[in-house]
C-alpha cells in the first residue's frame, strides 16, 4: 500500500514537472512591465495611439505604437529602450515586445503669420508720430514680433496678448519711411517679413503763425516771424509767400517793405525749401537753419527739430 502511495507521488511529481516545462517555453511566464511613453517637444505636437505611457504590458508579447502628427507638424522619429539596449526608428508604426521607455519625437514646420493693421500702406502723413498695429498667428505659439524701421537694428513690440494683437510707437523722418516686420514661433520659424511705407509730409502747407531761426553766412541769427502773409526779423519787415511743392519741399519768396535800406531789390529772396532729419531730436515744427539774401535759386534748409509756434 505504502510502495502503491509511492509511486503515485513519483509519477504525479514528474508529470507536474513536465507542465511547468512545456508552459514556460510555450506560453510563456507573464511579467509586468511599466511603460513610459513621451511625446516630445511638446505634447500639442502630436499623439501616440494606442499610448501605453503608465500601464503594464505583458513581457514577449508584441504591440504596436503609431505615431500621428497634428496639422503644421510633421513626426520625426522614435527613440525607445528595451532589453537590449537602446534603439531609434523612423517609421511612426513601432512594434515591440519588451519596450519599456518610448519617446515620439514631432517638429513644427509651418511659420507664423503676420499682418499690419494701421495705417495702410502707403499712408500720408502730416505727424511724426504714428501708432502702428498688427496681429500674430501660429499653429503653435508665437513667441514674439519684432520690427526695423528705416534699417534700423531690429526691437521688439509691445502686446497685452501673447501677440495675437501688437502695437509699437514710431517717430517718422521725413519723406518716405520703411517699417518692416516679422513673427517668431517658440520653435524659432519666422513668419514673413512684412513691409509698411509712409510718408512723413514734414514741410508745412502754411508758415502763418511760425517763427524760422536763421543762420547766415557770418553765423549771425535772424528769427523771422510769419503772420497772415507778411514777416518780421529784427533789420526789417516784408511780405512773403509760400507754397509747399513736396513733402518735404516748399518755395518761400520775401520782399521787404522797411524800412526804406532794406527795401531794395537786391534783398528780395526767392528760396527752395527742403526738410533734412536732424538725429535723436524730437521733431515737432521747423526751425531755418541757413539762409542767405542773394540769388533767386538759394535753398532754405529746414531740419526737422522743434520750433517755434507764435501765437
Amino acid at each position: 500500500m505504502n510502495l502503491s502511495r509511492a509511486r503515485l507521488a513519483a509519477k504525479f511529481a514528474a508529470v507536474f514537472f513536465v507542465f511547468l516545462l512545456a508552459a514556460s517555453v510555450s506560453f510563456g511566464v507573464p511579467v509586468s512591465v511599466p511603460v513610459m511613453v513621451q511625446i516630445v517637444p511638446f505634447a500639442n505636437y502630436g499623439s501616440v495611439s494606442p499610448n501605453y505611457n503608465g500601464q503594464t504590458l505583458t513581457n514577449g508579447k508584441a504591440y504596436n505604437m503609431t505615431a500621428k502628427p497634428k496639422s503644421g507638424f510633421t513626426f520625426t522619429g522614435w527613440a525607445f529602450t528595451d532589453a537590449d539596449g537602446s534603439h531609434t526608428n523612423s517609421k511612426s508604426k513601432l512594434t515591440f515586445t519588451n519596450g519599456v521607455s518610448f519617446t515620439a519625437y514631432f517638429a513644427d514646420t509651418q511659420k507664423p503669420s503676420l499682418t499690419i493693421q494701421t495705417p495702410p500702406n502707403s499712408t500720408a502723413l502730416t505727424n511724426s508720430a504714428v501708432y502702428v498695429t498688427g496681429t500674430a498667428r501660429d499653429n503653435d505659439v508665437v513667441t514674439n514680433v519684432f520690427y526695423s524701421l528705416n534699417g534700423d537694428a531690429w526691437q521688439p513690440v509691445s502686446t497685452g496678448n501673447a501677440w495675437s494683437n501688437w502695437w509699437v510707437n514710431l517717430t517718422l523722418i521725413p519723406n518716405t519711411n520703411t517699417l518692416r516686420a516679422y513673427a517668431v514661433d517658440r520653435s524659432g520659424n519666422c513668419s514673413k517679413t512684412n513691409l509698411l511705407k509712409m510718408t512723413y509730409s514734414a514741410a508745412p502747407t502754411s508758415l502763418n503763425g511760425m517763427t524760422m531761426t536763421v543762420t547766415k553766412p557770418d553765423s549771425s541769427v535772424l528769427a523771422f516771424t510769419f503772420r497772415n502773409g507778411t514777416f518780421s526779423e529784427e533789420t526789417g519787415v516784408g511780405l512773403f509767400t509760400y507754397r509747399k511743392t513736396g513733402a518735404v519741399a516748399g518755395t518761400l519768396s520775401l520782399k521787404y517793405t522797411a524800412p526804406p535800406s532794406a527795401a531794395y531789390t537786391s534783398n528780395n529772396v526767392s528760396v527752395k525749401i527742403t526738410i533734412h532729419r536732424l538725429p535723436d531730436i524730437a521733431r515737432q515744427h521747423q526751425r531755418a537753419r541757413e539762409i542767405r539774401r542773394a540769388e533767386p535759386a538759394d535753398e532754405l534748409i529746414l531740419l526737422d527739430e522743434p520750433g517755434e509756434r507764435v501765437g
